[in-house]
């Protein structure tokens, strides 16, 4: 696929809805600001040479307060500003070049002005990182270049109101690439082009009732909401401009867009990498931070794990971040384009502080439920990793006939699970912090290390046994790796052993409905079966099964065995040594139990990694 080809792909995919609960009247007494359990970090990182770090430029576009009478709802496109603006400056990049442009200088004009400017002052070996926060639309093509007969465009500040024909009030993809191709000569084969898109796209109108998502809409039809004004912020969320384009795309030479670039053209140009906040037509919903502040899913993830420990690919990058939004966002996939095999943009030469590296976080859940159900409120109120929401939570609990509902802020459409009883209120509620604190489990150690691989296979049953019959080709081309749950399907696990000393390996499962188990060993299977010595492999077939959306395999790697299974069913009763054992346990303490002790994380614990993927019906 051309470089032009793949940039469309991405912004045609990137622009999907995005949904946040607003603040509202509240519940008395809650509170959005998250309280921490524990945070146990190893030093970081030494100092960044500071020189190198000149050639990193950024342009952070945001634009938040559109005019209300357009028919353009309001967001919080400011937030993801600030929060990459800090990012940037922790990161050693000069203040003076990182530049913004929000609101009211966000127009069309503006937001054209400001790439010219770049394509003029810019200098060869320059990495440019363009964030954009903010609405998009999609209009009729008009040359002919989509397979889907739309072009997709950026919704700049003085965009035409949502209900009037005005296609040139926005800023088409053709545009967009015109400029990015000017400022990709400039930079030269030696610079770069980090493109971050946390915005939104109208094909999401085809899922769900869009007047429900719409400025001051009301929750979903039969949600007894136990906070007032719970609504939805979307980025986008409205139809197309008229009917798509009914005409075949034309080749690249016959149309002479510079979308469509020759082998010769792009030798010239700096390589691009695009993260796009979702690659379907899934919402996207803008997330609450820690701090209480409401954002794009996408700018969150890349500001949580983008550091300076070490020089990585924009593909391992590009991990951390799905990971990061499967544990806010699970019901988007976010999409990866470009020369993604290249190192990420990084600030001198960072030397890590020691030669084993971890971080482990335990942040109370903001949940919310109907605080006159004395019977759910006293069992909430022994786990001591709940709070209570304010207007952001990140579970909610209704009443619903003679059972429960339990709500994600980021699926408003169906709730995670229902008809359930107070006590598996409680259950569910700690398998989803179970679930956030593994997905904020990182440690990284020279002895040990895993590769990772899954493959879509095809599977037969023949005289009582299934056996794979074929390979088959991939279901994406960009980001996240997607599997079915077709009956005749399974992916082929592949883990293989890259470090130095023998490892005992433990898969978790983690599903995007917050649930958790442990897939390897499997029920049954002694810990000793999964011993690897180095580079030795193991492979496991897998049903993937619902719920769909995107799924986390947490890998642990110890020298010695550990059990989590038994810590898991005997609800933390069983004894535990190991301090990945010990996190488990801390899962189901109660309220006015000791306070836990440090879990003494060092070297000889082990090493953690993960692997995202898309599972779909």
């Amino acid at each position: 696929m051309s470089a032009k080809a793949c940039l469309l792909l991405v912004l045609l995919l990137s622009q999907f809805l995005a949904c946040s609960v607003r603040p509202g009247s509240g519940v008395q007494g809650g509170n959005d600001v998250v309280q921490l359990l524990w945070a146990e970090h190893s030093p970081s990182v030494l100092p960044a040479d500071s020189g190198p770090c000149a050639k990193v430029v950024a342009l952070l576009i945001g634009i938040s307060q559109y005019n209300a009478a357009s028919g353009w709802e309001v967001l919080n496109a400011q937030n993801d500003v600030a929060l990459m603006t800090a990012t940037l400056l922790k990161h050693g990049v000069k203040r003076g070049n990182i530049h913004t442009l929000t609101d009211q200088q966000a127009t069309k004009a503006g937001i054209e002005r400001a790439l010219k400017t770049l394509a003029d002052t810019l200098q060869q070996g320059n990495q440019l990182i363009v964030l954009y926060a903010g609405h998009a639309r999609q209009l009729p093509d008009d040359n002919g270049d989509e397979t889907d007969g739309y072009d997709e465009a950026l919704v700049p500040y003085d965009a035409p109101p949502v209900s009037q024909n005005q296609p040139d009030g926005y800023l088409r993809d053709d545009e967009l690439n015109r400029h990015f191709t000017q400022i990709r000569a400039t930079l030269g084969p030696t610079g770069s082009l980090w493109l971050l898109f946390d915005a939104c796209h109208s094909q999401t109108l085809n899922r769900g009732n869009p007047v429900e998502r719409r400025h001051g809409g009301g929750n979903p039809a039969g949600m007894q909401s136990s906070i007032k004004q719970m609504t939805s912020h979307v980025r986008g969320g409205v139809e197309p401009l008229g009917e798509p384009a009914r005409r075949s795309i034309r080749r690249a030479a016959a149309s002479g867009s510079d979308w469509y670039e020759t082998p010769s053209a792009t030798g010239s140009l700096a390589p691009y990498v695009l993260f796009a906040a979702t690659t379907d037509g899934g919402p996207n919903f803008e997330t609450t931070d820690a701090s209480g502040q409401s954002l794009g899913p996408l700018t969150r993830a890349v500001g949580e794990v983008w550091d300076n420990e070490s020089r990585v690919t924009y593909r391992d990058l590009f991990t951390r971040v799905a990971a990061a939004m499967a544990r806010f966002a699970p019901y988007q996939r976010p999409g990866l384009e470009g020369n993604a095999d290249l190192p990420a943009p990084g600030c001198g030469s960072v030397k890590a502080a020691s030669t084993w590296l971890y971080s482990t976080t335990g942040e109370r859940l903001r949940v919310a439920w109907p605080r006159n159900d004395a019977d759910l409120t006293k069992r909430l109120s022994d786990l001591p990793f709940v709070q209570i929401a304010a207007t952001h939570p990140d579970l909610r609990i209704d009443r619903r006939n003679r059972g429960y509902q339990l709500w994600s802020a980021t699926q408003q459409t169906n709730p995670l699970a229902q008809n359930l009883s107070f006590a598996d209120c409680a259950e569910r509620i700690r398998q989803y912090f179970a679930r956030t604190v593994l997905l904020q489990l990182h440690q990284t150690t020279p002895d040990f290390g895993v590769r990772v691989t899954m493959q879509r296979v095809a599977v037969q049953t023949k005289q009582g046994h299934t056996v794979v019959t074929d390979s088959l080709p991939n279901l994406t081309a960009t980001g996240l790796p997607v599997f079915s749950t077709a009956p005749n399907e399974r992916a082929l696990l592949t883990l293989t052993n890259t470090g130095p000393k023998t490892a005992y390996l433990t898969v978790i499962d983690l599903l995007p409905d917050g649930t958790l188990h442990v897939l390897l060993p499997g029920d049954g299977e002694p810990a000793t079966a999964y011993r690897l010595l180095p580079g030795q492999s193991l492979q496991r077939r897998i049903r993937l099964k619902e719920p769909t959306g995107a799924e986390v395999y947490k890998i642990l790697l110890t020298p010695d065995p550990i059990d989590l299974r038994t810590v898991l069913q005997t609800r933390g009763n069983a004894p535990a040594q190991h301090p990945y054992e010990l996190l488990f346990q801390r899962t189901y303490t109660t309220r006015g139990m000791p306070q836990t002790a440090p879990l003494s994380l060092s070297e000889q614990t082990g090493a953690t990694d993960e692997v995202v993927f898309w599972v779909k019906n």
